[in-house]
């Protein structure tokens, strides 16, 4: 199953028409955000519609708040339907003009061969005053998550992971008149 030291899986990223997408494995965990799941059907059941989101606790990259949005049922709206769909949102209010230039990787466990799947868009993201949210909305196949022998969904538990690369962090220009 192991080639080169990387893990082959049995799905596939289709019709990526917004992004094009990484997916590759590691042994180390996330260096960010770590997300525990206990009982995915429990958490499930809680929300009160199949489309809507849960959201992880805040953690901090640099000098700003984060958090990681994830839809189990997928993100409809945003034609997630049949994807775990995760999202990275910017706690933070900016101001206007300021930009911070960003590379996320979601990452998911493998708890059968103990590696985490990192989920990748191959391009970076600007964060500003008007966009402060990154949208996977088709980050992992539905069947591809619950399929045991992949290993992400074991005895009704999983684990989501997040780390954030700041590029750069740009105030807005600015000038006094008198």
């Amino acid at each position: 199953m192991a080639s080169s030291g990387h893990l082959q899986y049995t799905f596939k990223i289709e019709n990526s028409t917004k992004i094009i997408r990484s997916i590759r494995s590691r042994e180390q965990p996330p260096a960010h955000y770590i997300l525990h799941v206990k009982s995915f059907s429990k958490l499930i059941s809680l929300l009160p519609e199949p489309s809507l989101l849960f959201e992880s606790t805040k953690f901090r990259v640099g000098n700003y708040q984060w958090l990681i949005q994830i839809y189990p049922q997928g993100n409809e709206e945003d034609n997630g339907e049949g994807y775990i769909s995760i999202y990275l949102k910017l706690c933070d209010k900016l101001t206007f003009g300021s930009i911070i230039k960003v590379i996320f990787r979601s990452l998911v466990y493998d708890q059968e061969r103990k590696q985490y799947i990192i989920i990748q868009d191959l391009r970076e993201k600007h964060f500003d005053a008007a966009n402060a949210i990154w949208e996977m909305s088709e980050a992992l196949p539905q069947s591809a998550f619950t399929a045991k022998h992949n290993g992400f969904l074991i005895q009704d538990q999983c684990t989501f992971g997040a780390k954030v690369f700041i590029i750069n962090a740009t105030a807005p220009n600015s000038a006094e008149i008198s």
